[in-house]
């Protein structure tokens, strides 16, 4: 199941975006009420999309756009990390014990 977690902002409180999600089956999952550091994770990982990514570009299209930041995240997501030995998130799945091929990519 997938789940979407926000802060507590009024976008992601109303009705009908919670309405929506219910639609699509998408879990929503909100921080706690004034306490930035439940965001810390994706507020880190943004900053750098931002300075690694779209900072450096000039997008003429939203089509470029989604394309330049797409390829940006798949290659993130693919690459070495330092956390995790300098191997890629997919070597360290193949590790575990209760692996399980019908994962979901995560972008």
């Amino acid at each position: 199941m997938l789940t979407l977690e926000t802060d507590n902002g009024s976008a992601y409180t109303s009705r009908k975006f919670r309405g929506r999600l219910s639609e699509l089956g998408i879990t929503h999952r909100r921080g706690g009420y004034r306490d930035p550091e439940s965001q810390a994770f994706i507020e880190s990982w943004f900053s750098k999309l931002k300075l690694r990514c779209i900072w450096r570009e000039e997008f003429e299209t939203l089509d470029q756009a989604r394309a330049t930041i797409g390829a940006y995240i798949a290659s993130y997501h693919h690459r070495p990390h330092s956390g995790l030995a300098y191997k890629t998130p997919a070597e360290v799945a193949h590790t575990w014990k209760d692996h399980d091929d019908h994962l979901t990519p995560a972008a």
